[in-house]
Order: C-alpha cells, then structure tokens, then sequence
C-alpha cells in the first residue's frame, strides 16, 4: 500500500540507555504539525573479490539521518530539543555550550485503505535548523521550518526503530502509540 499522508509528529527525551538495565524515556510530546519527513538510513556494502571474481558480500549498518518539515517549531519544543533554556523572560537562548539529549521521534504514515504505519526512532539527537524567510511580495510564500537529526542504535540492546502497521488486531498498540515511546516484547 502507498502512503498518502504524515501526522503527528512526537518527542521523547530519553532518561536512560544502559546496557543490561535499559532504555527510559520522559513521556511524548508534540513536535509540531508534519510537513514532511525525510529518512535515509546509512548502509556500507563491500564485496570481497577472490579467484578472478566475487566471493563475499558483507554490510555494516550505521547511523540514519531525519529530516522533518513542521508548520512551526515552538521555542518551547526547541529548547527541549536542542538542549536550550528558556529564561524568566520568556526568551530562548541558544550558547554554544548547548548539548542536545538523545531523544525518541514518533511519527503516523497515513493510507487510504487504513492500513497507517506507526514508528519510533529510538536515539536520535536533533542539530540546529536552518532558516529562511523571505519578504511579502505579490503572492505570498509559506516559510517552514525543518530540522535534522541523526538517529543511533540503542546502547542496552542495539535496537533502533519499531514500526507497525496497523490492523483489526492491533488497535491496543497503535491506539496508544503515542503515549510512551513502544518497548519491543521480547520474542520467545
């Protein structure tokens, strides 16, 4: 099925990845009304050549870049995610001393048929956005923010996403996606 739409977009700061404790996360919220996302997974193949030929292939994963696109990043939500304060003023202040946290991006595909796919990124550390604006000319042009981050594995268990596509079994977990960051079961 193709997807035809994206909304909400989610946050979690992650309060701890330790390996043979796990992985915590501060509860979910909004990052901003979705635009668009963009994520492009990192992979480096090689090919060992023996004997006048190919002999073996192997891939080692690394880390997956996100970009999304939001009708409006809050100074709020920025701070959160780009490890900024907000002071008794009510004003964000950017230092370079900034240390974003690790957190959790929670987004919903939609489709025509039902059928949506819900997923978390499981670590990931946002970067400073760009920006641009233009002057109100003749026609008016909508300004958008977007903003990056680079998505890891997990230290405690090396996971990375969960995704699930929803279905008439599965509404418990898709219902309640976005109200904590989904912890896989373990399989037996």
């Amino acid at each position: 099925m193709a997807f035809t739409g994206l909304i909400k977009f989610h946050y979690a700061k992650q309060l701890t990845d330790e390996p043979g404790v796990g992985a915590t996360y501060d509860t979910p919220k909004p990052v901003g009304a979705a635009i668009s996302l963009s994520e492009t997974p990192t992979t480096s193949m090689t090919t060992l050549y023996a004997e006048n030929g190919p002999s073996e292939t192997a891939a080692a994963n690394g880390p997956t870049a996100a970009e999304i696109g939001v009708k409006d990043l809050t100074d709020e939500v920025l701070a959160d995610l780009l490890g900024q304060t907000i002071n008794a003023d009510g004003v964000r202040i950017q230092s370079r001393n900034d240390t974003a946290p690790y957190v959790a991006l929670g987004f919903q595909m939609t489709s025509e048929s039902g059928d949506d796919a819900f997923v978390w990124l499981f670590k990931g550390k946002f970067a400073r956005p760009s920006r641009t604006a233009n002057t109100k000319g003749e026609s008016v042009e909508f300004n958008t923010p977007t903003i990056t981050a680079t998505f890891i594995s997990r230290d405690f268990d090396g996971e990375e996403k969960a995704t699930i596509r929803k279905n008439a079994t599965n509404s418990a977990i898709t219902d309640s996606w976005f109200e904590a960051v989904y912890e896989p079961v373990p399989t037996p």
